[in-house]
């Protein structure tokens, strides 16, 4: 009779599981909890591929039941997959769950630490390690075994992605911060410098420098560029990529160098204009290998490979046909075709211009560079990357050896940089108060063609460089911090920003070539409604009404001065844009001047409005082409033409469009955690108000323009404004509805204020209050009217803590009365289109 097979010595059996089950209710939990311990083994033993198998399985022959013993497969089945850094098959295995099973606590732990898998956020993979290993402690969360294997899986990940978090570093980067390596690792310095053997810790500089053969000796699979830390693994072999470009270029080697088909990243794609009018758009590329970047230009056939977004930012693409040659004094690869390796990639390494690295003595430039195409974003002078060519004068780079960066490319890891940059804004000199002290700052935003970005000196910085520092000129800067950018405080839209220090050092450059004047990125009036409050934005306009400086007092008690302006674009929108201080009081325009406006702030007080802030600038007539089109659009049709106000709409009915393509149901609202975040949310839907609270419907406000706030009766029967300071015979009335509205999937309370409130009811507040004077039965009638009416609302989520308890406020922004031939229509389309 033939014998079994003898196994291997040294190799485990495999764990004997049987995923047939029947699918009667006691059947197949009690198999679930019987094959428990053999995944249990089956993890202990480090064999994760296996148990995702068997769990998958069993699952698959288990009914859609929402008994909590299918958490027993999920939780190691998603764990399993996210050990082997497979974030998307263990996405899949928690939608899976039924509803009532995903939402309780192993799920929303595991759901969040998915995404930062998946989304490379690395930043936040270890904390939510962290949190599920506390919820599986917790003795009232999970089953006791179930508890123990998330135990013991989550502490295995943990190590897992240590290691990989470190080796990637390790590729990417000479020197890491302490803290930055802390805030990745979740680990105090002192303990990663007793872990990590491959770092070497320096107490004084508070940096870990990785040694020279960490890399090599990391155990890995050969790198398949499939995944952001193989690409990392992979720049090895793409080293001498740019040198045998620049070969190809010096000795006129054409034709892919015989046959060679490099793999490349991309670092920037930007649009330029064509040779000639009428000509198609050109797109020109940064490639990197790691080391080092060089220009490339997509060739006009394959133009669909940028505008179907097949290729984006930090792609990794391998040329399969391309030609090297000079173009205007500089290298350049024209890329005739090409094949994706990893359409989403994060930047490997730090690569510098290949023109300043000596590998070959870059010619001086005979042409002035191509101009930009005037597409959604507008620039003075063409860009380029930024270059420190040889044969300059002394004055035209910086003193110290330090390479020039693209300021699109600094980031807190690095060290030793400097930026080429116009200052197209600098502030004037603030003092502030803390608990600490007090104190002072300046600010200034720095572009150049790639980008801007602010930077901020205080106290004794400030004495040192606010003279260095003038609007318009451009200057070499290094030595100066780069922070993650504190968004509340406005700025620029870079994700990071500068600290200027003492040490800061400040050259002024007389080569300004290749440096824009000032860069903006236009956001039509009528994108508004989707932008999200505080948002900072730049916009153009046409200026259709200017009004009178006023003046008011801040909160804090200080007088401020203000104006407002109303203006307009070919979106056929309208908005107010609110002035401070000195730029209010020196604004003068008349003849309906287009303006242009940079980093001005969107509120959502009464609609969408626009505020300028600290860093705001405008420019009145500016010479780009988009100013041009709308002078000439405003003088031939807009100046006769009506215009939805932004402003007016943010409340009541108005006139903005519903964009029935995002709206959600009120369980999606629900279950999707919208409003949880640090900021607010908007959506969009439809539902029936089943209730309107009666109790607080409207409140007593003071009557004064744009005040609104709440007054008190004085016993001599006036109404005090404790904000205006003033006593009023009698006050306005204002809406400050509750209502509690539902559709086929929920319920939700959302807070209504005046002009909303004045759509629902048909009527002020004032007219309804004079109403519930005379009869307050009447006036609950009219209440009671909008009970059963169906609206199409905009709402805003926020949480709100109060009392140490977290909760999320929805208020309603704007509500349309239900068309219900619009409605018909829009369903008629959409039943078409299948």
């Amino acid at each position: 009779m033939q014998q079994p097979p003898t196994p291997n010595p040294g190799v485990e059996p495999p764990v004997p599981i049987q995923p047939t089950l029947a699918t009667s209710e006691p059947t197949y939990r009690h198999q679930i909890r019987i094959t428990f311990p053999d995944l249990a083994k089956l993890a202990q033993a480090g064999r994760y591929a296996e148990l995702a198998l068997a769990c998958d399985n069993l699952e698959a022959a288990i009914p859609d039941d929402p008994d909590s013993c299918r958490l027993l497969l999920t939780g190691p089945l998603v764990l399993a997959h996210l050990i082997n850094d497979d974030a998307t098959s263990a996405y899949f295995a928690l939608k899976r769950l039924p509803g009532p099973l995903a939402t309780t606590a192993l799920p929303q732990a595991l759901l969040p630490l998915t995404a930062s898998i998946a989304d490379r956020k690395y930043q936040n993979i270890q904390p939510r390690i962290s949190t599920l290993i506390s919820l599986a402690q917790n003795p009232q969360a999970l089953e006791p075994e179930l508890a123990l294997l998330v135990e013991s899986m989550a502490g295995a990940l943990q190590v897992a992605w240590r290691k990989r978090i470190v080796a990637l570093l390790s590729r990417a980067y000479a020197s890491i911060p302490a803290a930055q390596a802390s805030a990745l690792l979740n680990l105090p310095a002192e303990k990663i410098a007793s872990e990590v053997s491959s770092w070497r810790y320096d107490s004084a500089s508070a940096t870990f420098t990785p040694l020279g053969d960490a890399v090599a000796t990391s155990a890995r699979a050969p790198s398949s560029l499939t995944r952001f830390d193989d690409v990392v693994a992979g720049a090895a072999q793409l080293e001498s990529a740019i040198n045998r470009f620049l070969y190809a270029v010096e000795t006129q080697t054409e034709d892919n160098l015989f046959g060679w088909e490099p793999v490349l990243q991309i670092l920037i794609i930007k649009e330029i204009a064509g040779n000639k009018p009428g000509d198609p758009p050109r797109k020109r590329l940064i490639l990197s290998d790691g080391n080092h970047f060089v220009q490339a230009m997509l060739a006009t056939q394959r133009n669909n490979l940028v505008d179907e977004e097949q290729i984006v930012r930090f792609s990794v693409i391998k040329l399969t046909k391309f030609h090297a040659s000079m173009l205007a004094g500089k290298r350049l690869i024209i890329l005739i075709d090409l094949e994706v390796v990893e359409r989403e990639a994060e930047k490997i390494g730090e690569p510098k211009n290949i023109e300043s690295s000596g590998v070959v003595p870059p010619p001086e430039p005979t042409l002035k560079p191509t101009p930009m195409a005037s597409t959604s974003s507008s620039v003075g002078p063409g860009p380029t990357l930024v270059n420190q060519q040889k044969g300059r004068s002394a004055i035209s780079k910086p003193s110290n050896s330090y390479p020039i960066y693209p300021i699109e490319q600094l980031s807190p890891y690095q060290n030793k940089w400097t930026i080429k940059a116009r200052v197209t804004q600098k502030s004037d000199i603030r003092n502030f108060s803390t608990a600490r002290g007090e104190g002072k700052l300046f600010n200034v935003t720095l572009t150049d063609e790639t980008g801007e970005i602010r930077g901020t000196a205080f106290n004794t910085a400030v004495d040192e460089l606010f003279d260095k520092f003038q609007e318009g000129k451009v200057y070499f800067i290094s030595k100066a911090r780069v922070n993650i950018a504190k968004k509340k405080f406005g700025g620029s839209t870079n994700d990071f920003e500068l600290g200027l220090e003492r040490h800061t050092e400040v050259e002024e450059c007389t080569d300004t070539s290749n440096v824009p004047e000032v860069r903006y990125n236009f956001v039509e009036l009528g994108k508004l409604d989707q932008t999200e409050k505080d948002a900072i934005i730049d916009v153009l306009g046409v200026v259709s009404q200017v009004g009178d400086l006023t003046e008011l007092t801040s909160k804090a008690g200080k007088m401020l001065t203000k104006r407002d302006l109303t203006l307009v674009d070919r979106s056929q929108y309208s908005v107010r844009m609110t002035l401070w201080g000195k730029q209010a009081e020196a604004f003068n325009a008349s003849n309906n001047p287009v303006m242009a406006f940079k980093a001005v702030k969107v509120g959502d007080f009464g609609g969408r409005t626009l505020s300028m802030v600290g860093t705001s600038t405008y420019q009145e007539n500016p010479d780009i082409s988009e100013a041009h089109l709308l002078r000439g659009w405003y003088d031939s049709e807009g100046q006769g033409a009506s215009f939805n106000s932004q402003t007016a709409a943010g409340g009541g009915s108005g006139s903005a469009q519903f964009r029935r393509d995002e709206l959600m149901t009120l369980s999606t609202v629900k279950d999707s955690g919208i409003g949880q975040g640090d900021n607010a949310d908007y959506f969009s839907c439809r539902a029936t108000i089943i209730f309107v609270k009666p109790d607080t419907v409207m409140y007593a406000a003071c009557p004064s323009d744009k005040c609104n706030k709440k007054v008190t009766e004085e016993p001599s029967g006036d109404y005090r404004c404790e904000k205006c300071d003033r006593n009023y015979p009698e006050p306005d009335y204002r809406y400050l509805m509750t209502v509690h509205v539902a559709d086929h999937t929920n319920q939700l309370w959302l807070q209504a204020f005046n002009d909303v409130g004045q759509s629902i009811l048909g009527m002020t507040a004032k007219q309804l209050f004079g109403i519930e004077r005379e009869d307050p039965s009447a006036a609950q009638a009219i209440i009671q009217r909008a009970h059963s009416q169906i609206f199409n609302f905009n709402c805003r989520a926020k949480a709100d803590t109060y009392n140490d308890q977290t909760r999320i406020r929805y208020g309603i922004n704007r509500v349309w009365p239900l068309d219900y031939a619009t409605e018909g229509r829009a369903i008629l389309d959409t039943l078409k289109a299948y």
